[in-house]
């Protein structure tokens, strides 16, 4: 059989996509992924504290791309957005092949891997937006400590500024946009945010797509285990073709 590839329903949105995004075809050596843009799903429709509410209606666009993709020989689908946990269920019911919509279905594996007395933690764009329904969607303990990046700071501004509501190209090999201080200043963000973490945390979420191009810095910051989408569809992949 055919290796196939990953597919990636993206949502409509532009901006710098560094290496380690889920937006860049450089992300995941020895991974083919196909990317399938979901039209008109912009983040502050996905971004929301009431998921059911919000994913509901958004559910047929989604489907619709998964189907396609699924169509063309996809061996597994995943997604830009960790929001769309809630959305993890029904689209597996819904396709023939096996779905990995959210990073934040290492939670539950992460946290069954840490000694007593150890918690995972997860780390988001918006605190505030996702809740415990976005985990328990996905088997995370509905206590799962979560904490969030700075609202008005360099990694909001770069993935929730001006320009994402006029894409003009979803999968940008943008690591020349995100560079020297810019990127200096997400990795601040980022350990700032792991410091919110409890102290007995043992491994670490990142929710967010777009977080893994500064993972490094907060591995070396915090000597702890990380996951997040990169782990998330290298495992799947793994699995899907022994490759």
């Amino acid at each position: 059989m055919a290796a196939g590839f990953v597919g990636v329903l993206m949502l409509d949105t532009a901006f710098a996509r560094p290496v380690g995004d889920i937006g860049n075809r450089n992300s995941f050596p020895g991974v083919p992924l196909r990317f399938a843009r979901v039209a008109n799903t912009f983040a502050d429709q996905i971004l929301s504290s009431a998921p059911q509410t919000a994913l509901t209606a958004l559910f047929p666009a989604f489907l619709k791309e998964a189907l396609s993709l699924q169509s063309q020989g996809a061996r597994g689908i995943t997604t830009s957005c960790g929001f769309l946990a809630p959305m993890q269920q029904p689209m597996a019911r819904a396709l023939t092949v096996p779905v990995a919509l959210s990073s934040l279905l290492q939670v539950a594996w992460a946290q069954a891997l840490l000694p007593p007395g150890k918690i995972c933690g997860v780390i988001t764009i918006d605190a505030e937006r996702l809740t415990s329904e976005h985990l328990t969607a996905v088997r995370g303990a509905a206590n799962t400590p979560i904490v969030g990046m700075a609202k008005r700071g360099a990694f909001a501004e770069l993935v929730l500024g001006d320009t994402w509501r006029n894409p003009t190209e979803y999968t940008i090999e943008g690591e020349a946009r995100v560079r020297g201080a810019q990127r200096k200043a997400i990795q601040r963000e980022l350990i700032l945010a792991a410091r919110s973490l409890p102290l007995n945390t043992g491994a670490i979420v990142l929710e967010c797509t777009n977080l893994p191009p500064y993972r490094e810095a907060l591995r070396r910051h915090t000597q702890l285990p990380i996951y997040d989408i990169q782990t998330l569809v290298r495992w799947f992949w793994a699995g899907l073709t022994g490759l």
